[in-house]
């Protein structure tokens, strides 16, 4: 088969399955089946692990912000695993050997996630995924995740979506940080020491496109808080409130 034709086609492959894998609604399928309830019926009819807190509970919550973590990680690490270990390595040439897939699947996974399939276009507002794309790709930033949402969370008095947008600009930055680093140190350097598999695997690298993936995922994640946008500059943006349970 045609070179361009082959990659054409592996290109809207990969894009499709991190779409679709990313658009399975987690909090709807934990609602429905431990609570008789669907997340999208109540507070902000979305399917993100906020709003599954708010209506489900604390544990629900935490265990579907969790799940959609991991799942973006998941998408982005079975095509990094496809384009490492199975003959698609000899034929993936787009944009530096399958670059333009791995990270693009970042975005897709976040796209299916927020107007997911399954559920006529709605979803979640994409800061799971965020944090699966920033610290589900490298453990140096995995951790920040965490303490900067947590400082960010704790300054803006709970308010859960102005903390979700001031961390996700951080996260961005710090990303693009490991990007610069690794284009001034060329080709010759080997950037996937900033990932998880620690410059043990290869078909990874962090640099342009890793750097553009991330913006995009962020931007995402902004859009879908227009609304949330809107509340905070009139002051109306309530604080978190989870149900105990």
């Amino acid at each position: 088969m045609n070179p361009v034709l082959f990659n054409t086609l592996l290109t809207l492959g990969i894009f499709a399955f991190s779409y679709f894998f990313g658009a399975i609604p987690t909090a709807v399928i934990i609602g429905k089946v431990f609570y008789k309830k669907n997340p999208l019926d109540y507070g902000s009819h979305n399917a993100g692990g906020t709003n599954a807190g708010r209506v489900l509970g604390k544990k629900a919550g935490v265990v579907v912000i969790t799940l959609d973590i991991l799942k973006t990680a998941t998408v982005f690490w079975t095509v990094f695993a496809l384009l490492s270990f199975s003959p698609l390595q000899k034929v993936a040439s787009f944009w530096g050997g399958g670059q333009i897939f791995l990270w693009g699947s970042l975005v897709f996974a976040s796209l299916g996630h927020c107007f997911s399939p399954y559920l006529k276009g709605k979803g979640g507002k994409a800061v799971a995924c965020f944090y699966g794309s920033v610290g589900g790709t490298s453990p140096i930033l995995f951790p920040l995740c965490f303490l900067i949402f947590f400082l960010c969370f704790k300054g803006t008095k709970k308010v859960m979506s102005k903390a979700s947008i001031l961390t996700g600009a951080i996260l961005t930055l710090l990303s693009w940080v490991l990007s610069i680093i690794a284009l001034c140190l060329g080709s010759g350097f080997d950037s996937s020491i900033f990932s998880w598999t620690f410059g043990l695997g290869g078909g990874l690298r962090f640099g342009l496109e890793s750097g553009i993936a991330i913006t995009l995922v962020y931007l995402i994640l902004v859009y879908r808080h227009k609304d949330n946008i809107r509340r905070i500059k009139k002051g109306e943006e309530k604080p978190l409130q989870w149900k105990s349970r």
